[in-house]
């Protein structure tokens, strides 16, 4: 089993989510970085993340690192572009 870490939302809602998913997410991967968390610790909070638009960044996130592997950054590209 993966290490998972705790994301709380701007509303409250608190997701557990694999850190190997979310670090895909330059922004939140920076933010449990400077805030030095690890698996069990409090919960990362994303101040201006709604936990409606956190499903749309984790549905994103999950797409890239299981179809992607979150390393071919020039796919990435084109498949966002594509969007």
């Amino acid at each position: 089993m993966s290490e998972q870490i705790q994301i709380r939302t701007s509303d409250g809602e608190e997701f557990t989510v694999d850190v190997d998913i979310i670090r895909c997410s330059v922004t939140i991967n920076s933010m449990i970085e400077q805030l030095g968390l690890n698996e069990g610790e409090e919960a990362v909070p994303l101040a201006n993340v709604s936990g409606r638009i956190f499903c749309k960044v984790l549905e994103w996130a999950t797409h890239h690192k299981v179809r992607m592997n979150c390393q071919k950054e020039a796919v990435l590209r084109l498949y966002d572009a594509y969007l």
